[in-house]
């Protein structure tokens, strides 16, 4: 999940660097939704900085919410 945007409002968006994509999407959505199931706090080196934060339900999507 290299975009924390994109990735997390649309995690069944095929991208370029997906080697095997319909495998990526099931993984991006399994984790987004265990993240935010679970409240686990979440580090993304491409993200906007400072890269660290949980993801939060947004109807049938999700958000990405910066850490505190």
């Amino acid at each position: 999940m290299t975009n924390e945007i994109v990735s997390f409002e649309h995690p069944e968006w095929k991208f370029g660097f997906d080697a095997n994509p319909d495998l990526a999407i099931e993984n991006r959505k399994k984790l987004v939704d265990r993240a935010a199931t679970d409240k686990i706090k979440m580090l993304g080196y491409h993200w906007t900085y400072p890269g660290v934060g949980f993801a939060e339900r947004k109807g049938a999507a999700y958000v990405f919410a910066m850490a505190t």
